[in-house]
């Protein structure tokens, strides 16, 4: 779920790495609200990058790794 504003380049790469994607007519947090709806209906996790655990624990450690090379 992405904005159809975001940048063109992200909207490629994520493309460009096999995702579905689906545009809405608005801003980020439209399509936020668009996801959150959909992971709702299909009984699914939906997973946010900064309001999820794991993923902030994920990001954290690609941080130390880069700081140990």
């Amino acid at each position: 779920m992405a904005s159809r504003f975001a940048p063109a380049v992200k909207l490629d790469r994520i493309r460009a790495l096999g995702a579905g994607l689906e545009l809405v007519d608005g801003d980020h947090e439209l399509a936020r609200e668009r996801a959150a709806a959909i992971a709702r209906h299909d009984g699914i996790r939906l997973l946010e990058d900064s309001l999820d655990l794991e993923t902030c624990e994920g990001a954290a450690t690609i941080g130390l790794e880069m700081l140990d090379t």
